[in-house]
């Protein structure tokens, strides 16, 4: 049997259960955010924190000092759901829980990144710390390396035994999660570019229903099956024994501070640890005077416990009594709690309301629809022959229309023309001057055609940003890729790519262009706008990338197949290399799948040769072929493989078998040093040859580049985007 070391995408098994069957899609199907612009503002402010509203569909980033919203930023297709916010200083990552689609937003220039679908079917858990990000499939146990700001994998993946508890960053940037079955608690670190155990502690006898916290040093986890608590530190594990049964316990993800606390509703009590990082640890309960209550939060040596009605926040002394409560006004229930930036933030996700909290127990109330509407302020669409109205005024550029119904302060419909005056049947009254006109007879009124109303004018908004852009470096120039914008209102009249020095409008029919005339050895990151009658949208913008001279081997032997509806691309792994971009060719010719960007990692070993295998799901229905290229540890980019052979596939909800050429040998078992089966239609062109850098036609797409004309004026971007956007 071969071994796989995991990938981003979707894990078949043949014989798992439901619960273990898990589909990471890495397709770029839908813009998570339709609407809005990220940009343009340049300040993120210390202490602010992001929080989510389901109601109004967006996310507001609330000053912890004065407890205000000074950005909001509506989600297209969100309303009602629920997200998942994962934050720190540089990103903000988006998980829709009910959608499975995650979005990663650059804080340090306020622009979309990056896009995922990970999916409904697992339990997948995004996580942050100072530098790193990492993805944790908990159903699995696949813990990945991701660039925060692509959502790209960048490096093998960890395979534990899964399924997972916990999964957060302490203090000291190691990732802990534990495993039930094995009962143990496990702390990774990324080490050589790739997640790495550093301790394995055991907590637990295995097979034990274990709850954990991450703590600012180690882990404290709860063995539900009976009383012990045990915190684990620098590989040691201290066991503290509680006070009352730990059937059914919570805990938060995160403990900040030296006090824990332990919720256990069925005894209406919460158990804290006092001093947990230290030494002399000691255990007591907390009375609760709620019997249904959510999980307490310990913050500035108090205990802070969401009432059963979902709009109330219980304070306790540990070990004693109620000492106050915090109501949320207008509140819809299921109060969610986090410590962030030195304050505790009670945040309603159904709701306008939330409050923050000092350490000092001073509270704040916020409401989350105050405050600027669309992150980047104003924006004005440049005026276009073809441009229609838009549907009444908006609160600010990027925003839906507003709608009477929906907004009481949106201004009425402009009025209708009037209409002419109607003689009187009795005749026509005179003018100053002018004698009367008698009345003629009339068997009836006069039939007076009525006026038609003035249709109303179409409402409208500009596209979403067109994440992922795929940069490749070749010598002194730049092929960028990228995905077609979410423009649900209108065509895409045409992308704007741009970068300090430079800009290039492409028409929108196309998804690609090469800049060049650059100079090697410097680096460059490029933005990217979609443009429709309704305006400009928000940018994507490119991983930094520094133009060489420098090539790897192209790669060989690319080979596909269909494994129970998802696309499985093979390849040899290029020597050198430390990445790789693969593209997919719809033969149709109609479907869009953006490049994708995957790490380095040899997977298989065939006839002595190891090659690298990828899981591209999430692919419209069709005929698809693929070429990859190869990325060095310098930033240049191989020539394109040859395509693979032609594979048909179904889409999600219809997987067809597969439907290799004639006389094709199986791709996962090529013989050494033997060319891959390749199945172009007639009128494909020919590969292209190896020292070519990765051209229009070499991707399937034979319009050929029109150079624009800020080629020979390339802007040199010593590591930061442009600032024009």
């Amino acid at each position: 049997m071969r071994a796989r070391l995991g990938v981003v995408g979707s894990r078949i098994r043949n014989g798992a259960s439901a619960g273990t069957v898990v589909t990471l899609a890495v397709a770029l199907v839908a813009t998570v955010f339709g609407v809005g612009a990220l940009g343009r503002v340049a300040n993120v402010y210390d202490g602010s924190v992001w929080l989510w509203s389901s109601k109004g569909a967006q996310v507001s980033r609330v000053n912890a000092t004065s407890a205000r919203v000074d950005l909001r930023q509506p989600v297209a297709d969100a309303r009602g759901n629920r997200v998942r916010v994962t934050q720190n200083d540089r990103y903000l990552i988006l998980h829709n829980l009910d959608t499975g689609r995650v979005t990663s937003v650059d804080l340090k220039s306020l622009g979309f990144s990056g896009r995922l679908d990970v999916g409904l079917r697992g339990d997948f858990r995004f996580v942050l710390n100072e530098k790193d990000a990492f993805i944790i499939d908990r159903t699995t146990g696949e813990i990945r390396v991701v660039n925060p700001a692509t959502l790209q994998p960048t490096g093998t993946a960890l395979r534990l035994p899964g399924p997972l508890v916990g999964g957060e960053f302490d203090g000291a940037g190691e990732l802990w999660v534990a495993s039930p079955g094995q009962g143990t608690a496990i702390g990774v670190r990324l080490a050589e570019g790739r997640p790495q155990v550093v301790h394995t502690v055991p907590v637990a006898p295995p097979g034990h229903d274990l709850a954990v916290t991450v703590l600012d040093k180690g882990l404290l986890a709860v063995d539900r099956s009976g009383r012990d608590l045990v915190a684990v530190a620098d590989g040691r594990a201290d066991k503290i024994a509680s006070p009352v049964p730990l059937a059914g316990a919570t805990m938060p993800d995160r403990t900040n501070g030296s006090l824990a606390a332990v919720t256990v509703p069925p005894v209406r009590a919460v158990v804290t640890i006092t001093n947990v990082l230290g030494d002399d640890k000691s255990a007591r309960a907390t009375t609760l005077n709620d019997t249904h209550t959510g999980t307490a939060v310990p913050f500035g040596g108090k205990l802070y416990v969401p009432d059963s009605d979902g709009r109330r926040v219980r304070v306790y002394e540990p070990g004693g009594k109620q000492v106050s409560v915090i109501t949320i006004p207008g509140g819809s229930g299921g109060l969610e709690l986090e410590v962030r930036e030195d304050n505790l933030f009670i945040n309603d996700p159904g709701g306008r309301k939330a409050a923050v909290v000092s350490r000092g127990g001073e509270v704040k109330v916020v409401d989350k629809e105050e405050g600027p509407s669309t992150i980047g302020g104003n924006r004005t669409p440049e005026p276009r022959p073809t441009d229609r109205p838009s549907n009444g005024p908006k609160d600010n550029a990027g925003d839906q229309p507003s709608h009477p119904a929906d907004d009481a302060t949106s201004p009425a419909r402009p009025a209708l023309p009037s209409r002419p005056a109607v003689p009187p049947v009795g005749g026509v009254p005179s003018q100053p001057g002018q004698p009367s006109v008698p009345a003629q007879p009339s068997a009836s009124p006069p039939v007076v055609p009525p006026v038609p109303e003035e249709p109303a004018p179409d409402p409208g908004d500009p596209p979403g940003a067109p994440v992922p852009v795929t940069a490749l470096a070749g010598d002194r120039q730049v092929r960028l890729s990228w995905a077609r914008a979410h423009s649900p209102d209108a065509p895409i009249d045409s992308y704007r790519v741009t970068w300090t020095g430079g800009a290039r409008t492409v028409p929108g029919d196309r998804l690609d262009t090469v800049v060049t005339g650059l100079t090697d050895g410097r680096a460059y990151r490029f933005r990217v706008t979609a443009t429709n009658r309704f305006g400009t949208g928000p940018f994507g913008q490119s991983e930094e990338v520094t133009p060489t001279g420098s090539r790897p081997d192209t790669p060989t032997n690319v080979t596909a197949e269909v494994k129970n509806g998802v696309a499985v691309v093979c390849w040899d792994q290029v020597k050198g290399s430390s990445g790789y971009v693969i593209n997919s060719i719809n033969q149709s010719g109609t479907a869009d799948y953006a490049p994708r960007t995957w790490g380095n990692e040899p997977i298989i070993v065939v006839n002595g040769v190891p090659r690298v295998e990828i899981e591209l799901p999430g692919l419209p229905a069709g005929t698809w072929r693929w070429t990859v290229v190869a990325r060095d540890a310098n930033g240049g980019t191989s020539g394109v493989s040859a395509p693979s052979n032609s594979v048909r596939v179904g889409g999600a909800n219809n997987p067809p078998p597969n439907t290799p050429p004639p006389n094709t040998p199986p791709p996962n078992t090529p013989p050494p040093n033997t060319p891959p089966p390749n199945d172009p239609p007639p009128n494909d062109p020919p590969p292209p040859a190896d020292d070519v850098m990765p051209g229009d036609d070499d991707w399937g797409d034979v319009i050929p580049v029109d150079p624009g004309p800020d080629d020979g004026q390339p802007g040199e971007i010593p590591g930061h985007p442009p600032l024009d956007g």
